[in-house]
């Protein structure tokens, strides 16, 4: 007997034993925490990939950059097409320029504002602008300055390019950052007050493109290779001279009166001054 139940203890403890020092059993692995952790942070990569491709985020701020009215509107009475003033005026200025160059943000704002009501109201002086492409040549890949370009074609044919010139400079936020994609070209012709369908659809017909790459060609060929490149009846009018007003004055004066307009350091054609070449 005594054996019997010294057995049956024996194999009381050995149970006993075994169940303490049995691992538990364990949790499925989908629910372990490193597995939870991981699935979620995978998830949230693909949320962000996808969010990257529907451009949703990751946007360049400029995109979505609010549009800026411009301090000074171009009074459309005395525009025709791309030009500003009477066709006969005596003095005859035509500025080769880029929608994306600093400097010619700094004529367009500083000075034809000054110019329009001294000189181009008072039948004196008429302002041509023609495309001068240079900032593009710099930012590999870049194309919003020809966008822009083809973009203000567009607003002439409507007889709204000087509005929509005035709008270009003002939004001028950096060099191929997003300024003038299709879509804020758009929203600043509707600011300008064009009819956005007619815009719309010459701009993505692309036919504007080749006046662009003509202006573009024929102020390569005069030699011009840097904006804004100011001639003042067919001599270049130096950036020394265009940024003194009262210097610019009196050269206008003196064309105005049929005199020389330009100084004899810039009357071989290329331009002069704080420019952006289109050298790299």
């Amino acid at each position: 007997m005594s054996r019997r139940r010294e057995r049956r203890e024996a194999e009381r403890k050995g149970q006993r034993l075994q169940s303490a020092y049995t691992v538990p059993q364990s949790r499925p692995v989908w629910r372990s925490p490193i597995v939870v952790l991981t699935g979620a942070a995978a998830l949230v990569g693909v949320v962000v990939v996808l969010l990257l491709v529907a451009g949703v985020i990751g946007k360049s701020p400029v995109v979505s950059a609010q549009i800026t009215t411009p301090g000074y509107l171009t009074p459309t009475d005395l525009a025709s097409g791309r030009s500003l003033g009477n066709a006969n005026a005596p003095a005859q200025m035509v500025v080769w320029s880029d929608f994306q160059c600093p400097v010619c943000q700094d004529f367009a704002v500083q000075v034809e504002p000054r110019l329009v009501p001294d000189f181009v109201a008072t039948g004196k002086l008429r302002i041509t602008y023609k495309d001068l492409i240079v900032i593009d040549t710099h930012v590999q890949g870049g194309h919003e300055s020809r966008d822009a370009a083809a973009a203000a074609e567009c607003a002439a044919s409507q007889n709204k390019f000087w509005p929509f010139h005035d709008y270009l400079f003002a939004n001028q936020l950096g060099e191929n950052v997003g300024s003038f994609t299709r879509d804020r070209l758009i929203a600043l012709a509707r600011a300008a007050g064009l009819d956005v369908t007619t815009f719309t659809s010459c701009y993505d017909s692309g036919k504007m493109y080749s006046l662009v790459d003509a202006s573009n060609a024929a102020g390569a060929k005069a030699g011009y290779n840097s904006t804004p490149t100011v001639v003042l009846n067919g001599k270049i009018i130096t950036s020394t001279v265009w940024a003194d007003y009262t210097a610019l004055s009196a050269a206008i004066n003196a064309a105005a009166a049929g005199q020389s307009s330009a100084s004899p350091s810039a009357s071989s054609g290329a331009s002069a001054g704080p420019s952006v070449s289109a050298t790299p």
